[in-house]
């Protein structure tokens, strides 16, 4: 986060036993919320066909609009969305794949309707044959389509302006540069205590 011109927004770090949510106003962490919305878990309980079929895809999508709509925090106007976790790389990933180009992941911005065409082809393809999906590594196959359709579940809640940016960092970073240069924001002291993990 420290590493990314974002001054206000809300970061999700998207894990696989939990979607934490946190609100960042002037580069302070403010809110924070932990909700059991983890790509493992929700490949585990919904997506049991392979591919899954659209009554189980549906079925997560209620899951997962429910529970956001009664924490998400409130948004406004220049809010930007800023993921973490091993998901969104592999989002990142598979979206430069696709392109002849050597941008690099770090700060790259994907739109809803980007991650609507990865989850299109994802949708479509068996779990044991996923790997082969340029940009996506073996070990994200399994749980990868349930971690964009909640994603793309949140960004729809948060309106047609929010794109998705890519943070390649994480809490860890975000606590080595608090430690080390003692500064505030997503590794401040202050912002841990508000941090709840599972």
């Amino acid at each position: 986060m420290l590493s990314l011109p974002i001054r206000d927004g809300i970061v999700a770090d998207l894990g696989g036993g939990s979607l934490q949510l946190t609100q960042v106003r002037d580069r302070h962490l403010g809110r924070s919320v932990s909700l059991p919305l983890g790509t493992i878990r929700l490949t585990q309980r919904f997506l049991r066909g392979d591919p899954p079929s659209p009554a189980e895809v549906e079925r997560l999508r209620r899951e997962v609009g429910e529970l956001l709509t009664q924490v998400l925090p409130a948004g406004r106007p220049g809010d930007r969305l800023i993921g973490l976790g091993g998901t969104v790389r592999s989002l990142g990933r598979i979206h430069l794949a696709a392109r002849p180009d050597d941008r690099s992941r770090h700060g790259l911005r994907l739109r809803r309707a980007d991650l609507t065409a990865i989850r299109s082809r994802l949708e479509r393809v068996p779990g044991r044959l996923r790997h082969h999906v340029r940009g996506l590594k073996a070990e994200r196959a399994d749980t990868i389509l349930a971690g964009v359709l909640v994603l793309e579940e949140l960004m729809q809640r948060l309106g047609r302006q929010a794109d998705l940016t890519v943070c390649t960092a994480g809490v860890r970073d975000g606590l080595l540069w608090s430690e080390a240069f003692g500064g505030p924001g997503l590794g401040s002291r202050s912002g841990r205590a508000r941090l709840t993990r599972e």
